[in-house]
């Protein structure tokens, strides 16, 4: 195999410490409209008080699988998002394991 490559948070668009990638900015879009019904006297369904954020997120790097709203905790460059009609055979063929 040719010279590994190595990433780095410094490099090209992870140079930027106040980058917002376009999946976190429309999560954002989605939460303030979620939050701006309450404040206009409109009451949230459940499924709108979690559908800001819908996709499970694993970590290449390690394989681990996370709940939708701990996303961040994986660096931007090892994030996989993933439906959860497809969780089941995302676990399935990627071995992924229940984040700690």
């Amino acid at each position: 195999m040719p010279d590994e490559v190595q990433f780095t948070s410094n490099l090209g668009a992870w140079a930027d410490q106040n980058l917002l990638a376009g999946y976190e900015f429309r999560m954002c879009s989605k939460l303030y409209e979620v939050t701006n019904k309450p404040i206009n006297g409109k009451k949230l369904s459940i499924k709108e008080k979690s559908g800001w954020v819908e996709r499970y997120c694993a970590d290449i790097s390690t394989l681990e699988d996370y709940r939708p709203q701990e996303y961040y905790k994986i660096k931007p460059y090892d994030r996989l998002f993933i439906w959860l009609k497809d969780l089941n055979e995302a676990v399935e063929k990627l071995n992924l394991v229940p984040a700690h």
